[in-house]
């Protein structure tokens, strides 16, 4: 039900962006179908974007209600202690997901093998000729042939989820999970809809004949992002 009532409230978040509502009023409406789809409130909202398989609005509750109310605060403390306020997998699903977020940082790149002045040349020129850039830093803006665009969160982490596997298609149940989470259930037309409201974003910046073929629907299997793997940057800071 919160994710029908979530989907309804995004449609007249773009009616209202249309009419030219104020911007203040369209946030407040986006962040109410945020708050109703994943079944939290505001406090809660930013442990439910990590999407962490398990970790519904109980649990959430839960750690919310202990003090740990963002990822900062999860990981700062122990396993051990997140057990003792949800199941022991969940525990280690949240560890897990926060130390790949920050090792690449801390482990990844010591300061002896910083990126050289030609590497960074290079990572410059493959931004440049890039298509889409998607960086999951900056959920809700997008990078469309050297053009911002903005999004709503179902539209970026759609969008997200089909730049990981460029020209394959990705299965539905695939999409579900990194855009809804594992604890809603969702109907075909609701990432239709969220499809072609994305596309229509997108058409502000590009051709609307080039547009309409960025993304193909393969009838009861997926659905497939048509860029090639160089012409996407995700990641970037």
């Amino acid at each position: 039900m919160g994710e029908e009532f979530s989907w309804l409230i995004e449609a007249i978040a773009t009616l209202a962006k249309a009419e030219g509502w104020p911007e203040q009023v369209i946030k407040k409406m986006e962040l109410l179908g945020q708050k109703i789809t994943f079944g939290v409130d505001a406090k809660g909202l930013d442990l439910a974007r990590l999407r962490i398989r398990g970790l519904g609005r109980g649990y959430i509750s839960r750690l919310v209600q202990n003090g740990f109310d963002s990822p900062k605060a999860l990981s700062e403390v122990l396993v051990e202690e997140l057990e003792k306020i949800v199941p022991q997998e969940v525990a280690h699903r949240i560890t897990r997901k926060l130390s790949r977020t920050v090792a690449p940082v801390a482990v990844a790149h010591p300061v002896e093998s910083l990126p050289t002045k030609s590497v960074q040349r290079e990572i410059q020129e493959a931004v440049n000729k890039a298509i889409l850039i998607v960086d999951r830093k900056h959920p809700g803006t997008v990078e469309y042939r050297g053009k911002s665009v903005k999004l709503t969160s179902k539209q970026f982490w759609l969008l997200s989820a089909l730049a990981e596997s460029p020209g394959k298609c990705v299965p539905y149940n695939t999409i579900y999970e990194k855009v809804w989470g594992s604890d809603v259930l969702v109907e075909m037309q609701q990432i239709s809809y969220h499809k072609a409201q994305l596309l229509k974003k997108i058409q502000k910046t590009a051709p609307k004949s080039e547009v309409k073929s960025l993304i193909t629907p393969v009838s009861g299997e997926g659905m497939v992002l048509n860029l090639r793997p160089e012409e996407i940057v995700r990641g970037r800071n």
